[in-house]
This record gives structure tokens, sequence and C-alpha cells, in this order.
């Protein structure tokens, strides 16, 4: 029953999504539309959420409302546009996404809802966030006998979205919850799973070129990734929802979006607005990440972008605009959040002593998922371990290097990263260069498929 929950969530967010996708993103490459669309289901599912909510209406009120309006939606939209479905193409993707779902969510089959994976702290407060937000408006007064006698934790989460803290992990879990009737403890690790897999997919399509070979091997290593499953098994709901968002943005707004016609400008620009203001809401600690990437792709196509000046310069002002006036009322706060979470990584969260294991040369070996840091294991296999992992990541820098000048957008979020690995490496920062490397695997793994791929001249 866990496991059905979570390919059911995935089902409907590709269905709301390609719906949409259907109607307001290009068709020129389905393939690409269809990768995307389970991310671009979550975005029109998180929002909708949040504007409500933010209106002061208590998630409970209007979850089941809201869900079957957004479907009439879809169906309407699908029967209206009839989209093209690259069935044919998609079928080698379908044994990789149960690949995906089995790797991670295993758990779900043998413990159901009762696997509750490491019980990270993080998953309590996004659980009792949850249920503030489905009984009560998103900025409430709380209830001062409440608070006096200590008769109930929920009523204290009444601080974090009045102080501006990200909240679209809470949102989506508390729609989940309202939506099932179940506690959020046990709904918590189906819906993980399942934006997991929807990660693997949205980063999968970040590879522009549609080489067919290239976007199945990116999604097969995804799907194996150890240190991509770190988040599930850490229980990093935020994390893996802010990084699909991020790959989604990056997949919209990481292209020639300067050379779009006056109609699809008009449809382009809700899409990559709304992404962008749900990714703000949800996980801004990564814009800083998508920031610099858009300036690198898009400043080496320079001499381009000079040619499209006025069209590139009023589809960036357009999205950021609206992007910000669907969060106006919280988007201080989120700025805010993101500038006090930067400087408490710097000051309060290192944590050498807790997150040793790429401050040290196994770390090497780490950073690709190779289980040799704290392991038992003859020193030979772990010397080996380090120099193919010290292989691999200068393979990766070569490979981002050639291909960020050539415009594939999963190289240019890679050079970010590896650009800061160095800093955070000589400021001990132990707890950064693991979030780093969490973060930097579906860019850095795909990016090393698209140079093999060029490499070897594999063009299908």
């Amino acid at each position: 029953m866990a496991f059905a929950l979570s390919i059911g969530l995935f089902v409907y967010f590709w269905v709301i999504g390609y719906a949409v996708v259907a109607a307001l993103h290009t068709q020129r490459d389905l393939v690409r539309n269809a990768l995307i669309a389970p991310a671009v289901g979550v975005v029109c599912t998180i929002y909708p959420v949040y504007l409500l909510s933010r209106l002061g209406f208590p998630v409970r009120s209007f979850a089941h409302i809201l869900t079957a309006i957004t479907i009439a939606v879809a169906v309407i939209l699908l029967v209206w546009r009839r989209p093209l479905v690259p069935r044919r193409h998609l079928v080698p993707y379908l044994p990789i996404l149960v690949f995906a779902f089995a790797a991670v969510g295993w758990p779900l089959l043998s413990a159901g809802f009762a696997w509750l994976g490491s019980i990270n702290p993080d998953m309590s407060n996004y659980v009792l966030l949850a249920h503030r937000l489905a009984e009560q408006a998103y900025i409430q007064a709380p209830d001062p006998t409440v608070w006096r006698q200590q008769s109930d934790w929920v009523a204290y989460s009444v601080v974090y979205t009045a102080i501006g803290s990200r909240s679209g992990a809470e949102l989506l879990l508390a729609w989940l919850i309202v939506l099932t009737g179940w506690n959020g403890a046990i709904v918590y690790m189906p819906l993980l799973i399942a934006l997991h897999v929807a990660l693997i997919t949205a980063a999968t399509a970040l590879i522009s070129t549609p080489h067919r070979y290239a976007r199945l091997l990116a999604a097969v290593l995804l799907s194996s990734s150890a240190t991509l499953t770190l988040g599930i098994v850490f229980q990093l709901l935020a994390q893996v929802l802010g990084l699909l968002l991020l790959a989604l943005g990056s997949v919209l707004c990481l292209a020639p979006i300067y050379r779009l016609s006056w109609r699809a400008f008009f449809k382009f620009v809700p899409l990559a607005a709304i992404t962008m203001a749900t990714l703000m809401l949800t996980y801004p600690e990564v814009l800083p990440f998508f920031g610099i990437a858009f300036l690198l792709y898009h400043g080496f196509a320079a001499n381009e972008f000079r040619r499209f000046l006025r069209p590139a310069l009023v589809t960036i002002l357009a999205i950021a605009i609206i992007s910000s006036l669907l969060i106006t009322p919280d988007a201080m706060g989120y700025f805010t959040f993101l500038v006090v979470q930067a400087r408490s990584s710097q000051a309060n969260m290192a944590l050498p002593e807790l997150f040793p294991y790429f401050l040290v040369p196994q770390g090497l070996a780490a950073v690709w998922g190779f289980p040799i840091v704290g392991a038992q294991l003859n020193v030979a296999i772990i010397v080996v371990g380090i120099i193919v992992g010290a292989g691999l990541g200068i393979a990766a820098i070569a490979s981002t290097v050639w291909l960020i000048t050539r415009r594939e957008s999963e190289a240019a979020l890679a050079a970010v990263m590896i650009a800061l690995a160095p800093f955070l490496f000589f400021a001990n920062s132990g707890f950064g260069l693991l979030k780093l490397a969490m973060f930097a695997q579906p860019f850095l793994l795909s990016t090393l498929v698209v140079a093999l791929c060029r490499l070897f001249r594999v063009t299908r």
C-alpha cells in the first residue's frame, strides 16, 4: 500500500505536469517534456496550496476541492491540446523508473508505512509544521493558553511561517495529509520517494541534446547513486524537493529563452515564473547555484545574447518580476532566511567532527558512492577507491570545463558546485561538503555522461 501510494503520487504529478507542459512549453522535444512533467506537476500542486493557505484558509478546508479542480483542468487541457506522447521513446524509461523506485523505496514493500528511515529531527519538524498548516492558516495568531500549558507542540510551529522560513515542503505534505487522512509520519516516506524519482527524471532532462542513450544512461546512474540516495536516508524532504525544482528551473531557463516568439513568450514566462516562485518558497538555499549557473550559461553565448538583447532582457525581467509578485508577502522573508542560512553555515554548521567524510582522502571516493569511509576494509581496497575517485573527479572537472563552453546546462551547474568545493574544504566545513556532495550528484553524473557520449560520438 505504501509503495503503491508513492507510485500513485508520481503518476498524479506526471499527468498534471504533462497537461501543463503541453499547454505552455515548446513541443520540440517530447521526451524532454515527459521527463520534466512530474516536476511541473509538483509545482502546480505546491503553489496553489501556498496561495490559498496564505489567503487565510487551512489546507484541510480546500485540499480535496483543489485537487478535483486540478485534475479537471488537466483533463480539459489534455483533451483540448491532444498532446503527442512519445510512447516508443519512453518505453526504455519504464524499467529504469521501476529500478529507481525499488532501489530507494524497497523498505516500503517490506515495512510499509512503518518505515521511518533514520528518524531525522528534520522529519519531525516537517511533520509538525505540515499538521499545523493542515488545520490553520499560513499566518495565524497562536493560542496563548496552549503555549502556556505546553499542551500541543504543533502550535509552536506557527513561528516558522511568521518569521519567513521556507514552507513549500510542509505545504505539500499538509496537502497529502488531508487527502489521505493519515498522519504525516505515515505518508512522509512515500511522498519523499515519489519526489526522488521525479528529481531523477528532471535531472535527466537537463541533457538538452536529445541523445537517447545519454539520457538513459544518466537516468540509470542517478537511480543507483548512493550519495544522491543519502537525501532519502536522512529524510531531507525540502532538499530533495529543492533539487527537483532547481533541475526544472535550469531546464527552463538555461536555454536560449531570448529566441521565443511572442506567442511562445506569453506561454513560457508564466511557467518559468511559477517554477522560480515555488523554488524560492521551498528551498531558497539553491538560488545562488541557479543564479551563477544562469550567468555562466548565457555568458558563453554573449555574442548571440547581444543580438537578442531586448527580448532577452524582457524575458528575464518578466520572469523575475512575476515570480516575485507571486510570493510578494513572503519574498523578503525568504531572502532573509537565505542570508541567515548562509551565515549560519559559515559560523555554526561546519561540524567537521560529525561530518568528516569529505575532509579526508577517502572523501574522493565517497563523492561517487564508494563505501570506504569508516569501513573496515583492506588498505589496498581503500587506496584503489581513492585513486578511482580522484580519477573520476579529474574527469568530471575536465568534462565540465569542456561542456560549459558548449552550453550544456548541467555543466554550468556542476561548474558552480565544483568551484565551491575547495572553499568549503579549506574552511573545514564537513557539513557543507556533505550537502554539496548530495547537491552535485544530478549535475556531475549528467555532465560525465554527456562528455562520454560526445567523446565517443554516440549521437543516438
